[in-house]
């Protein structure tokens, strides 16, 4: 089973990406995989699924919209505000999605890229930047802090990491909450 250590990662990279990398990065730190190899791995697969979901919204994403829309509220005033939008700042929204994960909802991002027809050449570029930052950051968390976590023998140095892994996880999903308010204040001006 070792021998397909690697091969294991992509599928498994393609279905949960932060997660995998997070458990890999812990089991690289206990000397079951090589780092480097596996941060290129993980790379490569979640560029491979951002290419896929850009791919999807670039061709069916417009049929989607007035086909099921209606089932998410999406108008086409939603949709003409979106384009006008992500045209806009594009950059931007890509990064922070990116970077951030898109906090459980990247793939509409990319989706939405590819609908609003951001030029690939950009898009790609945009993620692989975006995506080598969290690769690194999700690979380095299961890398050292596993070895903080097990390092810890006390309760109170738990309880402490614990706290520190919910004050960082916070202030992520305030960031977030905060840059979606300045899209929709964006959207409603648009």
């Amino acid at each position: 089973m070792l021998a397909y250590r690697y091969l294991i990662i992509v599928p498994l990279s393609l279905v949960a990406q932060p997660l995998v990398s997070m458990i890999s990065g812990a089991l690289a730190r206990l000397g079951y995989f090589d780092v480097l190899i596996l941060y290129g791995i993980v790379v490569a697969t979640a560029i491979i699924g951002d290419i896929a979901w850009y791919w999807i919204g670039y061709h069916w994403g417009e049929r989607f919209v007035r086909r099921f829309g209606r089932y998410f509220s999406i108008t086409p005033k939603h949709v003409h505000g979106v384009k006008k939008i992500f045209s806009r700042y594009h950059t931007s929204i890509l990064l922070v999605s990116k970077v951030t994960n898109g906090v459980g909802l990247a793939w509409v991002t990319l989706f939405t890229a590819g609908m609003t027809r951001i030029p690939f050449g950009r898009y790609l570029a945009l993620n692989i930047a975006g995506e080598l930052i969290w690769s690194a950051m999700t690979l380095s968390v299961g890398y050292f802090f596993s070895h903080l976590y097990i390092t810890v023998h006390d309760v109170l140095g738990k309880v402490f990491l614990t706290a520190a892994i919910a004050l960082a996880a916070a202030l992520i999903i305030g960031f977030w909450i905060y840059v979606r308010r300045r899209i929709a204040a964006e959207f409603e001006q648009a």
